[in-house]
């Protein structure tokens, strides 16, 4: 029974991510990818699944690096933006730390 429950909740947030327009990454504090959507899929040119990758596995850009393991590690949200190539292209990246804590109703 828990795990029908637990793959619900799954394929729920994963239609939540698809619903959203933006790429969406989620990582853990290792920067291990978890979750993701089709846009970042799609953004990152990624040829496989990015299940487990590192983040600097798919992104190069040091300045994208340092942004998240700053905000990951300072638990306060950050907003900052990088060129992608010569093109003129900007990526612009927000990241918002998730609560370490799993909070739980119990009965």
């Amino acid at each position: 029974m828990i795990d029908h429950v637990s793959t619900g909740y799954k394929q729920f947030f994963q239609s939540l991510l698809e619903a959203v327009p933006w790429p969406i990454i989620v990582l853990d504090r290792s920067l291990s990818v978890h979750y993701y959507n089709q846009a970042a899929v799609q953004l990152l040119e990624a040829k496989e699944a990015l299940h487990h990758l590192k983040l600097d596995q798919l992104i190069s850009d040091i300045t994208i690096l340092e942004l998240v393991k700053k905000s990951i590690q300072d638990e306060i949200p950050a907003k900052g933006e990088s060129p992608r190539d010569t093109s003129g292209t900007v990526w612009k990246i927000s990241v918002t730390p998730l609560a370490r804590t799993l909070f739980c109703s119990c009965n």
